[in-house]
């Protein structure tokens, strides 16, 4: 047996047959957590530690209720857990084997349920104080790709008090400058001129707008809340250096 120890504070059992496995219906982080994408694991595990406590400082009221769709090996669900001590948390996740997985790391935590489904069609089904997308989201996607642009807009349907998104653009940003230029009416030279154009479209089509970012090279932790708000953006420190991206992820033995 195995664990992974997120951010020096918290840890996840984790059965050692489960890395590299193939996955049964969904792609699994645990065939890469012993790969060279461990230090990209260990840059957005950063970011999500650097929003949950954005909102556990600046939140004026208890989080009582958080949804997170596509729950993976658990990571973020730690992260919240520790930060925010929600009264009810639901995780949804596809795969059957992380599913079980879930419920061995979560099954001491009062309040959690890991809900075996597909987050797609799950979408919006749970009324929370924050909901969680962690898939591969653009704002090109949101507006032309109709299956993310349907779950996304559900996600904002009950009205939650935070939506965060996991947001790819960045990583082909040089690329998709023009398109996202026009798909969002705001002209486009810089990374976090994307983040802009994105609140300005998630205000027109839901009245939310972004608050804060914390990004690395590839992806971001995208929050948004109700109503007009300036983009705040905060970059993950120079992870090169092993030891301090592991100090945001790694595997010990049990």
């Amino acid at each position: 047996m195995k664990k992974l120890v997120i951010c020096n504070q918290w840890e996840i059992p984790v059965d050692e047959n489960l890395f590299g496995m193939k996955p049964q219906k969904w792609q699994p982080f645990f065939q890469h957590f012993s790969s060279r994408r461990m230090p990209e694991l260990a840059l957005f595990t950063q970011c999500w530690y650097r929003l949950v406590e954005y909102i556990a400082v600046n939140s004026n009221t208890n989080v009582n209720s958080v949804v997170e769709y596509f729950g993976g090996a658990g990571r973020a669900s730690k992260i919240v857990q520790g930060l925010l001590y929600p009264n009810h948390h639901i995780i949804v996740e596809y795969d059957d084997l992380v599913c079980e997985h879930l419920r061995n790391a979560f099954k001491n935590v009062p309040g959690v349920v890991i809900v075996n489904g597909d987050s797609y069609e799950l979408a919006g089904t749970y009324a929370c104080d924050l909901v969680s997308w962690d898939e591969d989201f653009t704002l090109h996607r949101l507006l032309y790709n109709t299956k993310v642009s349907g779950a996304i807009s559900r996600l904002f349907y009950n009205e939650p008090r935070f939506v965060q998104i996991a947001d790819m653009a960045a990583s082909r940003f040089p690329l998709n400058r023009k398109v996202y230029s026009v798909d969002s009416g705001v002209n486009m030279n810089k990374v976090d001129d994307y983040y802009v154009g994105l609140s300005e479209v998630l205000y027109k089509l839901f009245g939310y707008s972004i608050s804060f970012v914390a990004r690395y090279g590839k992806l971001a932790c995208v929050l948004a809340e109700p109503g007009r708000h300036d983009v705040s953006i905060w970059v993950v420190e120079n992870t090169r250096d092993a030891e301090i991206y592991r100090k945001y992820l790694r595997i010990e033995e049990c």
